[in-house]
């Protein structure tokens, strides 16, 4: 299930190379296919890959997010969604994931490292801010 065979013919109908190709549109994903590049969180085979999230400045949370990812989301329910125009930080917050470097820091100012920690932190912030 989820890997397809792929034959490739060249040269007539002489059979040169056979080639397994896995699909990605199968229902949980495969540790194995994914690929980090220094920015890109890719996911998929040769030919059929596509982009997980970009890591711009936080480039050691890629393997915390693609942990999370795994292990609360199918394939299809995170690219369904990051095709409807979500942010991968918020299709990942719906099902309770925070960074590192913001838990730490919630940790440092008292707060609950999670989602209530960390809403609690922005009622504080505006209540601050006289704007």
């Amino acid at each position: 299930m989820g890997w397809e065979l792929r034959l490739t013919r060249i040269g007539g109908q002489r059979l040169r190379y056979k080639e397994l190709r896995y699909n990605i549109h199968m229902s949980t994903f495969n540790k194995d296919l994914f690929k980090w590049d220094g920015l890109f969180l890719l996911y998929g085979s040769v030919g059929n890959t596509r982009v997980v999230a970009r890591f711009k400045r936080q480039k050691s949370e890629q393997t915390n997010f693609r942990k999370f990812l795994t292990d609360n989301f199918t394939v299809n329910e995170y690219f369904s969604k990051l095709d409807e125009g979500m942010s991968p930080s918020k299709i990942l917050e719906e099902k309770g994931y925070i960074a590192n470097y913001v838990k730490k820091m919630l940790k440092e100012m008292g707060f609950s490292a999670d989602l209530a920690g960390r809403k609690q932190y922005i009622k504080n912030i505006q209540k601050q801010c006289t704007c």
